[in-house]
């Protein structure tokens, strides 16, 4: 191995202590994350006046549909939204939607 390559070595792992020590020092010993509320004290999604939705980032977690949570249909519907909002939010056929609405 040449001497250049061991000079890179070196200061790859230096450059690597250096981060873990900085890491460490910087460390908060506390937790400042932020409180989200359990179970039913949580804020709801909710439908504005205009018919747009609105979901919480603190929500329950089966509402955030982005991160795996239940189907925006299944929201909507929970919410009580209307035909016309459904098919702002969603690309199904409106007899699928239909179904699914009637039960």
């Amino acid at each position: 191995m040449s001497l250049f390559r061991k000079s890179l070595g070196s200061l790859a792992q230096l450059l690597d202590d250096y981060e873990d020590n900085q890491i460490k020092q910087n460390t908060p010993t506390r937790d400042h994350s932020p409180q989200i509320p359990e179970g039913e004290d949580r804020p709801k999604p909710y439908l504005t006046p205009t018919g747009d939705l609105v979901i919480p980032m603190d929500s329950h977690p089966k509402y955030h549909y982005w991160r795996g949570g239940q189907d925006l249909l299944e929201t909507l519907l929970e919410l009580g939204a209307d035909e016309e909002t459904i098919r702002r939010y969603v690309d199904d056929d409106i007899e699928s939607i239909r179904k699914r609405m009637i039960h």
